[in-house]
């Protein structure tokens, strides 16, 4: 934690030592900037939710939040795949203040800011930029693609609607065709295979695969990041071949991240085992763990962020110590726009907010950490400070 992150720690709490007010004073004086900061957090409801903030559990925090605000609410369908003691923390990140550093956010729709603050923000979020929805398209062969999001109609064993195509199992099958789903930026999509594997689509993302699995193998290409809950089936093993990594597996939940635009491609094991190769090694992953591969082929395993390396299948998007060129590659693919840098940020930012949330309530967000600023015209953000 920074010095000037400590002392506004310590007046919340109203524990600062004489030496420590006479500091904060001196941080106040200098940028009529740094009191508009901290007046954000002299709100009495936050002051109140600071003082319970070390007598509560999390399960506690969660209940009292939900209570107040069921429009947070986390319902049990989109966090099954969440382990519980961090579902608590996800949506008591949400109630609570969240310090990372000198990185604070407020995870909270309505909050109070001076009134020049606010007319700023209307004026450089003028032109928002709704959040990404379901939508796709459908390659079968060589035919043109199709825009799933506008195609009802059902034939050959596929059905589609409410953003989820589905392929049902053609055992008779004599014409086996190669089928891509791919996603643009600022689209989803889910996909069941014929096998029954259940598949998601972050933005940016495809995946090809046979219209019916006859091989001895289940084999899918993809690219961008893919989500998996694969059918067992102990007799053909499931390959999945991006463009850095080959993963083999029986029957698991499992993430896969291989953007051209990202330095690793990240492989990160939900339940199960999956074996991760290359043309330079191969590593088999237990759950928890994550495999990261580089553009040399070089494969390492380390811990994984479960909560942050699935979010976006569950609708959520969560900053656990993540960079802001990380955040905003995000915010790229999902609200389909580019950013421009006049300014290097170089803090680790901590936060939860959900998906379907228009582009300036997360900037917004970012923004009350003091340390960044954005506006929006047409497709394009700009970050500043």
């Amino acid at each position: 934690m920074t010095r000037t992150g400590y002392l506004i720690q310590q007046f919340l709490k109203d524990e600062l030592t004489p030496d420590e007010r006479r500091e904060l004073d001196e941080w106040l004086s200098a940028d009529s900037a740094n009191r508009q900061f901290l007046q954000r957090f002299e709100e009495p409801v936050i002051n109140q939710l600071l003082s319970e903030m070390s007598s509560i559990s999390w399960k506690e925090g969660y209940e009292k939040f939900s209570g107040r605000h069921p429009e947070y609410a986390v319902q049990p369908a989109v966090v099954k795949n969440i382990r519980p003691p961090a579902r608590w923390a996800v949506a008591a990140a949400i109630l609570l203040l969240i310090l990372s550093g000198i990185t604070w956010l407020i995870l909270h729709r309505q909050y109070s800011q001076p009134v020049s603050v606010q007319e700023s923000q209307q004026q450089r979020y003028a032109q928002d930029v709704s959040p990404g929805r379901s939508k796709a398209t459908l390659t079968i062969g060589e035919e043109q693609p199709v825009m799933l999001d506008t195609l009802t109609t059902t034939a050959n064993g596929i059905s589609n609607g409410h953003g989820l195509l589905e392929y049902k199992s053609l055992k008779e099958s004599k014409v086996i065709s190669i089928n891509t789903v791919t996603t643009p930026n600022g689209g989803t999509y889910r996909v069941v295979l014929p096998d029954g594997t259940r598949v998601w689509l972050n933005a940016a993302s495809f995946i090809q695969f046979p219209s019916a699995f006859t091989a001895q193998d289940r084999l899918v290409k993809t690219g961008g990041e893919v989500y998996f809950e694969v059918a067992k089936d102990p007799a053909r093993p499931f390959i999945v071949q991006s463009t850095r990594s080959r993963i083999e597996v029986l029957g698991t939940l499992f993430n896969v991240s291989d953007y051209n635009d990202d330095v690793y491609s990240r492989t990160t094991l939900v339940e199960g085992s999956v074996a991760v190769s290359n043309g330079s090694g191969r590593v088999v992953l237990q759950p928890g763990s994550q495999s990261r591969t580089d553009a040399n082929g070089s494969i390492k395993v380390e811990a994984a962020d479960i909560d942050s390396e699935i979010a976006w299948k569950n609708g959520l998007f969560i900053f656990n110590g993540a960079k802001l060129p990380s955040i905003m590659k995000q915010v790229t693919r999902w609200y389909n726009v580019n950013v421009i840098y006049k300014a290097e940020i170089t803090n680790d930012f901590v936060g939860v907010i959900r998906r379907d949330e228009p582009l300036s309530k997360l900037l917004q967000l970012l923004e009350l950490t003091g340390e960044v600023r954005f506006s929006i015209e047409g497709n394009t953000v700009t970050v500043s400070r």
